[in-house]
Formats: C-alpha cells, structure tokens, sequence
C-alpha cells in the first residue's frame, strides 16, 4: 500500500439536544473584578449558577475574568440555525501557575428558573500553565452553558472563534470518488456511492464523520452485496474517525443517520 489519504464527511444535524443526564456539579467562583480587552465582555459575580451565567452574544464572542480565586465560572451561549451550520472553537487563555478546565453543558431548567437536569457534554482539562479549548465543534441550535474551572486564582480570557468551514452540501444519492469532503443534513439519513478505482485501491484511508456535539450520529458503510463493512457511532463530541481503511476497487455505499432517527 502505497499512500495514507484523508475522506472528511461532515454532517450538520439541525436537531436539538436531548434535555436528558444526570445533575452536574457546579462549585461556586469567587468574586471578581477584571480589566477586559477591548471588545471582551467582562465577567463578573455572582455566575457560579446557570441563572447567574454571564450571558454571551451569539456567534463569535470573548469575556475576560479575574478569576480571584478557584472556582468556576458559568457563561450561557445560544446558537441560531444558521450558526449551527458552522464549526466552533471555544477556547480559554492559560492561567499563570494554574490548571484549567473548560466544560459545556445542557441544561434544562423549567418556568419557575428550578434546574431539572445538567448533562455535561464535553470536557477537557490542560496541564499546568497551558491553554484549554474544543476545537472545530459543530453545535446543534439551543442555550448552551460553558464552564471555566481553575485550580487556584489568575486571569484568563474565554474567546468563541468561527471554527474551520463546511465542505459544500451533498446531494441525496450522490456518488463520490476517491477523497472527498461533504456536509449532509442527516435527517432522516445521508447517503452517499463512495467510488474506488484500481488506482484508489492502492491507498488506505482516513474515514472522519461529524456531527453536532451530542448527536449521536452512526455510520454504517456497505458492498455492493449489501454486506455491511463497517459501523461506528460519534464519541460525546459528535467525532468519529476510522483511521487505515484499505479497501478494493468498487462502489460502496456509505449511510449517516441520528440515533433519533
């Protein structure tokens, strides 16, 4: 075999997230009072509670924290349709001497402001003196909570950045050949004819499926006998990636559905 390649299948899944989890535990942040970079929000307490959540404009945003002391912060985010057809990059500036945990949330909260479940949907914790970030995430429309935890007090700033772009939308039924990058609407299902020639019988090959955070998107890829090949769900953060595929000349079909659907 001669050559690894890369096939990027993207799927924007326009559905909200399920309300669904068990209560996380939110710790209380310390009273705080930053000096903000020109554009930047400035987070101030009480916001240890999502009613208390700072509260971001939508699409690309940044906010900036004292942080006095160790806690963690909450900030609330909403993406629209249109937004949710993007990638997004939430990301947290090192805390000098610190380490750093950024975590998002679902939460559902009934009329009279009572939490009734905090699903936390991702979460990743740096090393001393580093950055944090989710990087590229595709997030279905919905109120989203972030979280900024730290191990002792320092400054930081919480920046939301458009992420890379989507490939063009695929067509139903569409046929692909060799490497290719698209984006489906997954409902109820994208299916696409992947075509390998001889020459492309030769490469093994990356396959990499994303949906929204959460999603819980599946792929299932098939021969021409309908035999199936392969089949693999998104982790929490809505990636699947099925790395060295070596594969004959052929058509194969390759199909994306939502648990949901």
């Amino acid at each position: 075999m001669c050559c690894t390649r890369m096939i990027h299948l993207t799927l924007v899944v326009l559905v909200l997230l399920s309300l669904l989890g068990t209560t996380a535990g939110i710790t209380i942040a310390q009273r705080s009072t930053p000096a903000s970079p020109a554009g930047c929000l400035v987070a101030v307490e009480p916001n240890d509670l999502p009613s208390d959540a700072v509260e971001l404009p939508p699409g690309a945003s940044c906010a900036s924290a004292g942080n006095a002391a160790s806690g963690q912060d909450l900030y609330r985010w909403t993406v629209s349709e249109e937004e949710a057809a993007r990638r997004w990059t939430i990301s947290v500036t090192a805390i000098a001497g610190q380490v750093a945990a950024l975590e998002v949330y679902n939460v559902e909260i009934d009329a009279a402001g009572t939490i009734l479940a905090a699903t936390k949907l991702v979460s990743t914790t740096g090393g001393v003196d580093q950055p944090v970030s989710h990087q590229n995430l595709l997030w279905a429309p919905g109120t989203y909570y972030i979280g900024v935890a730290s191990s002792g007090p320092g400054p930081y700033q919480l920046a939301i950045t458009m992420g890379d772009p989507l490939p063009d939308t695929v067509e139903p039924a569409a046929e692909v050949p060799g490497a290719f990058a698209v984006a489906g609407a997954g409902d109820p299902a994208t299916v696409i004819t992947w075509i390998l020639d001889e020459a492309d019988a030769g490469s093994h090959w990356t396959l990499q499926l994303q949906g929204s955070v959460a999603a819980g998107l599946r792929l299932e890829m098939a021969n021409t006998a309908g035999e199936t090949l392969l089949a693999v769900q998104v982790g929490p953060n809505g990636i699947a990636n099925i790395p060295d595929l070596g594969l004959p000349a052929g058509a194969y079909t390759i199909s994306v559905r939502s648990d949901a659907g």
